[in-house]
């Protein structure tokens, strides 16, 4: 089951991502837009399969954190 819910609404892990920017838009699949320097998006991902943990990982690999 999904759990990204539980991600977006934990304060502190979000925290450790100063740059993570969440949208949320009812009805719509979860993804995740990588942007560069100048926020053009290079890379999204399909992230409805993923827990908690992966997300979490994920961003600690590709974003900086705290």
């Amino acid at each position: 089951m999904l759990q990204l819910p539980a991600f977006i609404t934990d304060k502190a892990k979000l925290a450790k991502f100063p740059g993570l920017k969440v949208t949320y838009r009812r009805g719509s699949d979860p993804f995740i837009h990588l942007q560069n320097e100048s926020k053009t998006t290079v890379e999204t991902l399909a992230i409805d399969k993923w827990n908690t943990d992966t997300v979490e990982e994920f961003f600690s690999e590709h974003l900086e954190s705290r």
